[in-house]
């Protein structure tokens, strides 16, 4: 019968699951992979944990027991190469989780991915600071066997995840949506809201970081330029000499909220085995770059940046 209109659910559709938070759907991956996997899986060494919400991406690697370990990460928060390829090459994992840290895609996906098929390591991309970032052709979350994602770190919700799903061989079955897994204010939010201008906003005020930063003591950006198709969560910086806890508080003083990603490492993540994990940690602070941001309030940043930084220098 030729019908009407169309009447086959689930067809052209994307396999998009959603639920209330990004380590939800993390912890339902888990749940299956390792189902039946006494395989560990493998992580990047910088990983940050918070007294208020713990660590985002390990609470369900701590949860569901699963054997872990880390790979090396270099000083802008991409993979030590050599680590990571012996790692993937060992035998001993399952799975392997790359992040793309405020939005910055700092790692060869492809040869990540060519690897991963070679050895039979499942790649699971955390696009949690990355909603539409692109490399080399491809939006992030393409890449990987599985890929998850916050609504949370870029849109005005409290809550918010989803996963995808590009291979079906994973072992891991969708979770259909309702209200048990995302509140409908938080769905209407994310379906209505103009990526496009949030995007080209974000894009805008990280560069005016870039265009109208001057000398300031002791400072660093930490990427000194935006690819294009990179759409950054935030505008990382580094503070030397160990002044960044002092630049934080003054900061809020001056009213400016910035965060520090991350601040205090998972107690897994050994300061022994991970000397270039902990020199980011100590060191990192992340300014705003999101769609509430103006140009104005970037001036200002800058402003009381160069000023906060001569008033830690002269009391030095």
């Amino acid at each position: 019968m030729i019908t009407k209109e169309a009447k086959t659910k689930n067809k052209h559709t994307k396999q998009l699951y959603f639920a209330t938070s990004a380590r939800m759907t993390f912890s339902h991956m888990l749940k299956h992979i390792f189902r039946k996997s006494d395989k560990k899986i493998l992580m990047p060494a910088y990983i940050g944990e918070t007294d208020e919400e713990g660590s985002g991406v390990f609470d369900p690697v701590r949860e569901n027991k699963v054997p872990f370990e880390f790979y090396r990460i270099r000083k802008d928060l991409s993979a030590d190469p050599h680590d990571l390829k012996s790692k993937i090459a060992s035998g001993n994992f399952k799975a392997v989780v790359v992040i793309h840290y405020f939005g910055f895609v700092k790692n060869d996906l492809s040869e990540i991915q060519s690897l991963c098929k070679t050895h039979n390591v499942i790649l699971i991309e955390d696009c949690a600071h990355s909603f539409h970032s692109v490399y080399n052709g491809g939006k992030v979350g393409t890449w990987g066997d599985l890929a998850f994602f916050s609504m949370h770190k870029v849109i005005a919700t409290p809550d918010g995840g989803y996963f995808k799903i590009n291979n079906n061989n994973t072992g891991v079955p969708g979770i259909f949506f309702n209200d048990e897994y995302l509140p409908s204010g938080t769905f209407e939010e994310f379906i209505r809201t103009d990526f496009d201008t949030v995007n080209r906003i974000r894009i805008q005020n990280f560069k005016r970081y870039l265009n109208n930063w001057k000398d300031i003591r002791g400072v660093d950006p930490l990427y000194s330029e935006l690819p294009d198709g990179i759409i950054p969560l935030n505008f990382p910086i580094i503070v030397q000499n160990g002044h960044r806890e002092k630049l934080y508080f003054k900061l809020v003083d001056k009213g400016i909220i910035p965060v520090s990603s991350y601040y205090r490492l998972i107690y897994e993540i050994k300061r022994e085995l991970y000397p270039v994990s902990y020199e980011v940690s100590a060191s990192i602070l992340n300014l705003p770059v999101h769609q509430d941001t103006t140009f104005e309030d970037i001036d200002r940043i800058l402003s009381q940046l160069k000023e906060s930084m001569l008033e830690i220098y002269n009391k030095a």
